[in-house]
């Protein structure tokens, strides 16, 4: 129920941003390493710090992620 919450909180957060404009490898990075990092944040948490490592991961993943897509197609720059 709590993960279920904060996925919805991010998403809902993410599409007010200003940035509107990201190519393919941004949203495949960002979304993949968001996917990533949530995963690998609920491993390392645990008891109440769980949702804090969770938040983490996926906002550090996110990021990662990301930058990672926009250096890895620089095609789509080009338009």
């Amino acid at each position: 129920m709590v993960k279920g919450l904060v996925l919805a909180l991010v998403l809902f957060l993410s599409a007010c941003s200003g940035n509107n404009r990201m190519t393919n490898g941004q949203l495949i990075g960002a979304i993949g390493g968001g996917i990533i990092g949530s995963y690998v944040g609920t491993q390392l948490g645990g008891g109440s710090g769980n949702l804090l490592f969770l938040v983490a991961g996926t906002t550090i993943g996110s990021l990662v992620g990301y930058s990672y897509g926009d250096s890895l197609i620089p095609s789509d720059r080009v338009k």
